[in-house]
């Protein structure tokens, strides 16, 4: 059997700085072929200097005729404009992200007209993969409005992120002083602010064991220009005076060293909203899979599996880091057993 990968970039390379959507469909692309299928991927490029990158509809339909596939998996939505609507093959969407929350933030005048493309697309679908079940409940409306019987038909699976396991830390935090890892792309509705204020304050107090934090920040790659024109508040990076503690977005290979060589909890943490509410994180899983137990959010989707396996700590607010992080600090052991766990999850 022959799966078609479509995407809007090339394959995740291990020495550029990586997206959550490249990261996504590489796990796809390895576990359809550790399943026994035959995988290739195509993607949409401004400049088609690939033979695997396409620039038109034309083209795209090209290589569905050369290659024939079995099944074609899309891996980002609007992709489907580029599809017949009659095609022999099954298509099947990768929805990852509750794309129409995140224009909630960016652009809310255009929530409307992306609801109506959405379920113009979703009748070109003959499956839905999501990241959780609370993603999963979000499209049961614009399923029937895109044309789905549900009275007999359950047309979306849930196929949660996942990851292999890198290592353990190597860095021992009673020797090399305790480092918590965050960042990534801050986007305009990831608001963590005044976590960060609230670590700050434990080494502004002088704490005798305040901790490290270090930010990964960055434009994304894709917008290029974008991230340069947030305000400095939404960056999601430290005042000045602690910049020594960001970083920028580093390669993926780069980021996985640090994080095994370098660090001991990673932090999933904003103040609620209703997109943080169906989210699904890539960073979460970074730490996870690099030993990193990690302090997320209590309304986060993931929080009920990291309570479950001890694979980290859940919190409701800022205010409750500081004390959280100094019991951390003196149990360093059940630290090692909740790094065990995290590689479990």
């Amino acid at each position: 059997m022959h799966i078609l990968l479509i995407s809007r970039e090339p394959p995740l390379a291990d020495n550029e700085v990586a997206s959550g959507n490249a990261i996504r469909t590489r796990q796809l692309e390895n576990a359809f072929e550790q399943a026994g299928y035959n995988v290739s991927q195509v993607w949409l490029s401004d400049r088609a200097v690939h033979p695997a990158a396409f620039q038109s509809r034309d083209e795209l339909q090209a290589f569905i005729g050369q290659k024939r596939p079995d099944a074609i998996v899309i891996m980002y939505w609007d992709l489907l404009a580029l599809l017949p609507f009659e095609l022999q093959q099954p298509v099947i969407l990768d929805f990852i992200a509750p794309r129409p929350l995140e224009m909630l933030y960016q652009h809310p005048d255009q929530v409307g007209e992306e609801l109506l493309l959405l379920q113009r697309y979703l009748s070109k679908c003959d499956l839905i993969l999501v990241g959780n079940q609370a993603q999963r409940d979000l499209l049961w409306f614009t399923l029937l409005q895109a044309g789905f019987d549900l009275r007999g038909c359950e047309p979306i699976l849930v196929v949660p992120l996942a990851a292999e396991v890198a290592g353990a830390p190597r860095s021992d935090p009673e020797v090399d002083g305790w480092t918590l890892v965050s960042g990534g792309v801050s986007w305009p509705w990831r608001k963590s602010d005044e976590y960060w204020q609230a670590i700050r304050t434990m080494t502004d107090n002088k704490r005798e064991k305040a901790p490290r934090l270090v930010l990964f920040g960055g434009q994304y790659k894709w917008h290029a220009g974008a991230w340069a024109e947030a305000p400095a508040d939404q960056h999601g990076i430290l005042p000045k005076t602690d910049n020594s503690h960001n970083r920028d977005l580093a390669p993926y290979a780069h980021f996985s060293q640090y994080l095994l060589d370098s660090t001991h909890i990673g932090l999933e943490v904003a103040h609620p909203n209703i997109e943080r509410r169906f989210s699904q994180s890539f960073r979460s899983l970074e730490f996870l899979r690099h030993g990193l137990p990690i302090i997320c959010n209590k309304y986060l989707p993931i929080a009920g599996l990291v309570d479950d396996y001890q694979a980290g700590w859940t919190i409701n607010k800022p205010s409750e880091l500081e004390g959280l992080l100094q019991s951390i600090m003196q149990q360093p052991d059940e630290w090692r057993r909740r790094s065990d766990n995290a590689r479990r999850l």
